[in-house]
């Protein structure tokens, strides 16, 4: 099959090698004409870091265990005058 993923994050790039494995024609589109940091955070539970290695999109290495987090409600900080 012919098939086009929109979307090249996580997911779509996950998706789109599945498909390629399977022997599918896959187009991957998304807004950014090549893949760059965006300066975000991305945050994957140990199960989806284990998805990307066997679908072989991630390396041990680029991953860092995270064991505290900090968030803040932005309903309750108020801006100041």
């Amino acid at each position: 099959m012919n098939i086009a993923v929109c979307g090249a994050g996580v997911a779509g790039v996950a998706v789109a090698r599945g498909l390629v494995r399977n022997g599918h024609r896959v187009v991957l589109f998304d807004q950014f004409d090549k893949p760059q940091p965006v300066g975000s955070g991305l945050m994957l539970q140990p199960v989806g870091l284990q998805a990307l290695r066997l679908l072989e999109l991630c390396e041990p290495q680029t991953s860092a265990v995270v064991t505290r987090i900090v968030g803040f409600r932005s309903d309750r900080i108020r801006s100041r005058p």
